[in-house]
């Protein structure tokens, strides 16, 4: 697998990254997102994710470092290091604290959501090759307009 210090073209690895964003947005349900979260990362990727996910949920919940350590077994420097990675996004720092305080975990609601078989969508229209030829047309309309 490619590490990312070792993607140089700027360009695309900020395409791609817009493509994520906006794949992210796309998604219709959580059964949808559910399918995309264990498709694209490793159990470890999502672990850390998650672990990261509630260390900020609990700051914002005024939890002190050492409850965090205590409860969820991280050492205070991951704590400070996610929430300092937090505060370098200045523009979009606000944002993500207003989401934190409008979220309400309801396990018993997801769950009867991702049993539901999605209606809207079937395979076949989510596809990968339906998608990679999507994004083919996308692509040639993108270079021809450069190109104009």
């Amino acid at each position: 697998m490619r590490k990312v210090g070792n993607f140089k073209n700027a360009e695309l690895s900020s395409e791609e990254y817009l493509v994520l964003v906006d794949f992210l947005g796309s998604a219709k349900n959580l059964m949808e997102i559910e399918s995309l979260l264990k498709i694209l990362l490793t159990e470890s990727e999502l672990a850390v994710i998650s672990q990261r996910l509630a260390i900020l949920r609990m700051i914002t919940k005024k939890f002190t470092y050492n409850e965090i350590e205590e409860r969820l077994k991280v050492a205070t420097n991951t704590i400070a290091k996610i929430v300092n990675s937090k505060s370098k996004e200045k523009s979009l720092e606000n944002i993500f604290d207003e989401m934190i305080k409008r979220y309400r975990y309801n396990p018993e609601k997801i769950i009867n959501k991702l049993q539901q078989p999605s209606k809207s969508s079937t395979t076949s229209e989510i596809g990968i090759r339906s998608f990679l030829r999507e994004e083919e047309k996308l692509r040639k309309k993108h270079q021809s307009n450069k190109n104009d």
